[in-house]
């Protein structure tokens, strides 16, 4: 009984904590640590959730480039020559209808006080500068419009035509002001890093430098933002996670790729960029314009648009020095087809899905040495079942070719 009594009472040691192995005064500071050290847990584990929520969204739209200097930037003051910068520069992404000299003078008149009107859109107020809350423009198209830079084609334009410098001013502070906060932004703020904007700036800042590199004495500031603002967004475009491979976002995602290597030679990437705006673009093909000849939108005026895409890109693989595939030449021949047959009796078309806007029934047809615009065959009209068969058909493509696009 003695015996049973004392292993009874020895059970509550060999069953206690591990802290009861510790000394007494030990025991005593674990006890008092015990409530931090859940607490310090927890809140790793909250931190931990934040970061894997958090970090990918921030680091998606990272990118590290160098911005060029010394020898390299003084060889691109004069490389490539002015012909080939505006030739590459006219094939605009910014999505803003072409205006005349005397249009562009009235819209820069307004911008150089700070206010952007864009046709037919509400105002936005962009300046003095660059205003952080023009990026939430009233409209998504706006919104678009203002972080592709469309205010500085406008002001670029008005600054050749007319050479006054309170226009060129204007359009640096514009491009400085947008540079700091894309530099600085944590996070998308509107449409700062939408792929169409991003491959917009590229021309429209290829368009700036057109006209900033002549100045006897430019601000080495702005020049600098300028640039790295122009090599982060191409660096942007040819990260495979931010390629949008299934619309014309895509493709305007790999011209802008085309237009910053052929503008800018002698950086390291441009190679790269060359080489992956061509892979890219040759799968989208494959896919974008189906057999029968339609662009794989959702309306006729898409088709058109397609159709310039198709143009623009075998334009700048012949300025960059590559071949332009004969499927291109034959996906190109095979659309135009198809966008005669929808045009109307009287040359336009019929307005659909978002692009009910009227239509001049031209299209853009740069390959291999077309002229830009020109028009296309007689207007007639498709079969539904054959344009039916097109949309399935591509569908199956699309499905595809998305695993070899993305590689």
């Amino acid at each position: 009984m003695g015996r049973g009594a004392a292993l009874d009472r020895q059970v509550p040691v060999a069953q206690g904590t591990w802290e009861t192995c510790l000394p007494g005064p030990f025991r005593a500071l674990v006890r008092r640590l015990d409530g931090w050290v859940g607490f310090a847990l927890t809140g790793l584990a909250v931190l931990g959730v934040l970061a894997v929520v958090w970090v990918p969204e921030v680091t998606r739209y990272r990118v590290s480039v160098e911005v060029p200097y010394g020898e390299l930037l003084s060889a691109l003051r004069t490389a490539p020559d002015n012909d080939v910068l505006d030739e590459i520069t006219r094939l605009s992404l910014t999505g803003q209808p072409r205006l005349s000299d005397e249009e562009a003078i009235r819209a820069a008149d307004g911008l150089v006080g700070g206010w952007y009107r864009p046709h037919g859109l509400p105002p936005v107020q962009v300046g003095p500068g660059f205003r952080p809350g023009a990026l939430d423009a009233p409209s998504p198209t706006v919104a678009m419009l203002v972080a592709g830079l469309a205010p500085v084609e406008i002001l670029v334009q008005a600054y050749r035509a007319t050479g006054r410098h309170d226009y060129l001013r204007s359009a640096s502070d514009y491009v400085a002001g947008f540079a700091a906060v894309e530099r600085d932004a944590l996070l998308p703020r509107g449409l700062l890093w939408n792929d169409h904007a991003i491959a917009s700036r590229v021309g429209v800042l290829l368009a700036f430098w057109r006209v900033w590199r002549s100045e006897p004495a430019p601000d080495q500031e702005v020049e600098r933002a300028a640039l790295a603002l122009l090599v982060r967004g191409a660096a942007q475009l040819a990260k495979p996670v931010l390629f949008n491979v299934s619309t014309n976002h895509g493709v305007m995602q790999n011209i802008a790729l085309l237009q910053a290597a052929i503008a800018l030679p002698g950086l390291p990437e441009r190679p790269a960029w060359l080489a992956v705006a061509m892979r890219r673009l040759d799968v989208q093909f494959g896919f974008y314009v189906s057999p029968e000849g339609m662009i794989l939108e959702h309306s006729a005026g898409y088709h058109q648009h397609g159709l310039t895409l198709l143009a623009m890109a075998s334009r700048l693989a012949q300025l960059g020095g590559q071949p332009v595939p004969p499927a291109w030449i034959e996906a190109h021949a095979r659309a135009v087809r198809v966008l005669a047959a929808l045009r109307r009796p009287d040359g336009g078309r019929r307005p659909a899905g978002t692009a009910a806007r009227p239509s001049s029934g031209r299209s853009a047809v740069v390959v291999a040495g077309f002229r830009l615009r020109r028009r296309v065959g007689r207007p007639g009209r498709l079969a539904g079942c054959r344009a039916a068969r097109a949309v399935v058909r591509g569908l199956v493509q699309l499905r595809g070719a998305w695993a070899q696009a993305r590689g």
